[in-house]
């Protein structure tokens, strides 16, 4: 299941899973659910998807998601978030481009530390391969 939601302050706690690290998001959800499925074929890292961690801290969870060029409506991209405080099952939403970025900007300037540089994030985001 894929819920459509904004992304949400990246230092708070979610509900997520522990597969191995870091993302921004948490929060409540705040959209309606949509159909997507969850097999999907695994696009080339750089090429429509794009792996960023936001290491924890100062007792807030470690983030991981997977960000998806494709598979998410109106210009939205498509994410899968795991969570050291949550299961094994990550969590699934759309999330606008912008939203995303002013987030990752936020862990940044908290001093969190994130794994891809922003501005690789930006030409990404761009639409360039990177």
């Amino acid at each position: 299941m894929t819920e459509r939601m904004d992304v949400p302050d990246p230092a708070s706690d979610a509900p997520g899973s522990t597969a191995g690290g870091g993302t921004v998001g948490g929060g409540t959800a705040g959209g309606a659910v949509t159909g997507a499925s969850s097999a999907r074929s695994e696009p080339q890292e750089g090429r429509g998807r794009l792996t960023v961690q936001i290491v924890g801290g100062a007792g807030e969870p470690e983030r991981l998601m997977l960000l998806y060029r494709e598979g998410a409506e109106g210009g939205r991209l498509y994410v899968k978030e795991w969570s050291s405080t949550g299961g094994d099952v990550p969590r699934e939403y759309e999330v606008d481009p912008e939203d995303l970025y002013a987030s990752l900007r936020e862990a940044v300037r908290r001093g969190r530390r994130v794994t891809q540089e922003l501005y690789r994030v930006r030409l990404w985001l761009d639409g360039v391969d990177v």
